[in-house]
């Protein structure tokens, strides 16, 4: 069973390649089949996705994304801001739909949210957090403070991150602030 980690695609969005996300796409098409074509390929039956928000910006682009899920795959679908008007009208199509998670990978408590935050559940015991929200051209990368991971798709060449690929980057990186060492 396969676990991957991304967010902010923002399928069909015509802004997101030029105006603040600085993507190397020539057109909407272009980056919408490369994400979905990155995503979807290799998943298999129970394998998860766990996405971290803003998935698209226009209903065919999400029937197109939708319509090539690989059969029995689970997608667990983390609300973002671009996301709230249009969760409603999608909730049956996913596993789970949430602004936040807390799950585990290879053993270490993990929590998901859409936004990066100072503090989060058991982060004091050493925990991670994967986020997105931040474009690389749009916004400023928050000071990222510990077990942090911003899985947005432009800071990954596009790719999901495989769950083995998280737990190499958290080996580098330096205990919460908050961390309690018992």
């Amino acid at each position: 069973m396969k676990k991957i980690f991304t967010s902010d695609w923002h399928l069909g969005h015509n802004r997101v390649i030029h105006d603040f996300g600085e993507r190397p796409f020539s057109s909407v098409e272009e980056m919408d089949n490369t994400i979905i074509d990155n995503m979807f390929s290799g998943l298999k039956k129970n394998d998860m996705i766990y996405f971290l928000g803003d998935l698209y910006w226009n209903i065919d682009s999400f029937w197109k994304m939708y319509n090539q899920i690989p059969n029995g795959v689970r997608f667990f679908w983390i609300i973002g801001n671009h996301d709230h008007k249009q969760v409603k009208q999608h909730y049956a199509h996913f596993e789970l739909i949430t602004p936040m998670m807390d799950t585990k990978i290879q053993g270490n408590h993990v929590v998901l949210c859409h936004y990066p935050m100072t503090t989060w559940n058991r982060s004091h015991h050493g925990s991670w957090q994967l986020y997105g929200h931040h474009h690389k051209g749009g916004h400023v990368e928050p000071n990222v403070i510990g077990k942090q991971l911003n899985v947005n798709v432009e800071y990954h060449d596009y790719m999901p991150w495989t769950e083995d690929e998280v737990v190499e980057y958290m080996s580098h990186r330096p205990d919460n602030f908050d961390y309690i060492q018992r």
